[in-house]
């Protein structure tokens, strides 16, 4: 029995790769670049200047900001087993994370299924919206007690009942789940509306109607409120809104917002055979790099300072407890 002998093939004559090698690392160093280059300075312009009461004696500016050089080189460090590092010690790896923006979730009552939303955004107050038995739809903010949604509606810009109704007419069945919230809404007007939703927020505070329009309209103010790049173009791509470069740099939630999410939430009641967002799918997903974790980081820790009291108001008061003079800057040498 005879064999075909196979054949030889020789790749020495190809010097050069056929096909060219991807930079495995390169999603790694933009991240990287992304933060040095922007990302801190969006932190440090969060609550740059800090200036005093009079805005005349003192303030101060974050101006520039460096990165130290490791305490040794490479090669000693493996020699003497040291941590190859700067003055920031922390090792970070991409994660993969939930998406920011909007998901469509489920529940069941009485027999029935009934669809409700989650906006979580990269920095600020989740909002939950639910639609329950009675036809109504409600609100809850970082989990607090519930509302119904025209309260909201009216803080964000729908100011009066039949601008809220409006803006729902050209969706079906809106009408009928409007009316009834606004049947449950025991606030009439704007200023009801800022004291019914404090009162869910801060229960127990007392409620005026200027101290609960400045504590909510804080809320969804950019330096609080940050849907980020992420969570917009996930938003406007799924309710088929423009994607242009201008319309994604807002990324707070407006009235129009809100409204698109109830309404389809409204849609999504009244079509048999509706499917919320499975949460865990990897669609949902996406990958945090280098940069963005410390960036994430760095807020956390000023949010942290300002429950504190440590923000620009507590800085400026300590910058006020001091008497400044020609004079004193002797005395004190």
């Amino acid at each position: 029995m005879q064999t075909e002998k196979r054949p030889k093939k020789y790749f020495s004559r190809y010097k050069n790769p056929l096909i060219e090698f991807p930079n495995l690392i390169e999603a790694q160093t933009k991240s990287y670049k992304w933060l040095v280059e922007e990302g801190l300075k969006e932190v440090f312009k969060e609550f740059s200047p800090i200036i005093d009461y009079s805005g005349k004696k003192f303030e101060l500016e974050f101006t520039s900001f460096s990165l130290s050089e490791p305490n040794c080189e490479e090669n000693d460090a493996k020699i003497n087993k040291l941590s190859y590092q700067g003055l920031l010690e922390r090792v970070i790896v991409p994660q993969l994370a939930r998406s920011f923006g909007v998901f469509f979730t489920e529940s069941e009552s009485k027999g029935k299924k009934y669809f409700g939303a989650k906006i979580i955004p990269a920095r600020g107050v989740w909002i939950e919206i639910e639609s329950e038995s009675d036809e109504a739809i409600y609100i809850r903010i970082d989990k607090k007690r519930k509302f119904p949604a025209t309260a909201l509606l009216r803080v964000l810009g729908y100011n009066t009942n039949e601008t809220i109704l409006k803006a729902f007419e050209k969706t079906p069945n809106c009408k009928e789940v409007i009316e009834a919230c606004l049947a449950k809404d025991v606030a009439k007007t704007l200023s009801d509306s800022y004291i019914e939703i404090y009162k869910r927020l801060r229960d127990g505070d007392m409620a005026t109607p200027e101290n609960a329009k400045e504590f909510i309209n804080s809320l969804f103010t950019p330096e609080r409120y940050d849907l980020s790049p992420v969570g917009r173009y996930r938003f406007n791509k799924r309710f088929d809104k423009s994607l242009e470069e201008k319309e994604l740099v807002r990324r707070t939630i407006s009235k129009e917002d809100l409204m698109t999410v109830i309404a389809n939430i409204i849609v999504l009641n009244n079509t048999l055979g509706a499917k919320s967002d499975d949460i865990d799918h990897l669609g949902q997903r996406r990958v945090r790099f280098v940069g963005e974790s410390p960036h994430q980081g760095i807020f956390y820790y000023q949010s942290t300072f300002t429950i504190y009291g440590a923000r620009k108001c507590t800085l400026r008061n300590g910058a006020l407890a001091y008497s400044f003079s020609p004079w004193s800057w002797w005395s004190d040498s």
